[in-house]
């Protein structure tokens, strides 16, 4: 994660270093992870809105997580190094999508 910024409505937008696994608005998992042997924690569903000049991708959350540790995480998520370094952003297709 380049930048995890905050909109004026309170959405939540991560830079992404350009990946060719997404393209736009395809679906990603956004997770949390602060140690490498710690488990990851799901803050919801993103979606790439934009891809900039550089190739560098936008993404959105679509859906966010209602679990209280989530809730917590993304309480407190600011653009710091470190939560910059905890959040993961992986290609994914959710399985609501078949439902």
């Amino acid at each position: 994660i380049r930048t995890v910024g905050k909109r004026p409505e309170k959405d939540f937008i991560f830079l992404v270093e350009k990946n060719d696994l997404f393209a736009q608005d395809s679906y990603a998992t956004i997770t949390y992870q602060d140690e490498d042997d710690e488990i990851e924690i799901i803050l919801g569903l993103g979606r790439v809105e934009t891809t900039n000049e550089q190739g560098n991708l936008q993404v959105v959350f679509d859906r966010q997580s209602e679990s209280p540790q989530a809730k917590k995480i993304l309480a407190s998520l600011s653009n710091a190094k470190h939560h910059r370094d905890a959040v993961k952003v992986k290609p994914a297709i959710s399985k609501f999508l078949f439902d």
